[in-house]
């Protein structure tokens, strides 16, 4: 492969995850309300620390702040942020693994509006 062919290639890259970011963000926003009244964030900081998407800080703060709706406001701005589309799929995941059917049918949902194929 010459380097032309590199390029083109990591430009496409480039501005396929740029389109599946707009997704995952519109997925988000989409679902925010229902995000915030349905995500089990105690339950999720911990998974989600231990596969590299929130950082020992993030998670201190997310456990500091007192309101439920906080943390999840707080996790939904991470998540649409400062995230790879990649740790979007993982965290969907832990949502679809959930116990909680309505968590569950949430996880489904957010990969169905974001169309992941990841």
């Amino acid at each position: 492969m010459d380097t032309n062919s590199k390029l083109t290639r990591s430009s496409e890259e480039e501005e396929c995850e740029t389109r599946l970011k707009s997704k995952v963000q519109n997925a988000l926003d989409t679902y925010e309300e229902e995000f915030i009244r349905i995500v089990p964030v105690d339950e999720l900081v911990e998974p989600l620390k231990s596969k590299g998407i929130l950082s020992s800080r993030e998670v201190t703060d997310i456990k500091n702040l007192i309101h439920e709706d906080d943390k999840a406001t707080k996790l939904l701005s991470i998540l649409r942020d400062k995230r790879y589309n990649s740790d979007f799929l993982t965290f969907c995941q832990l949502l679809e693994k959930n116990s909680v059917i309505a968590v569950q049918k949430l996880g489904e949902k957010l990969l169905k509006q974001a169309a992941c194929v990841i």
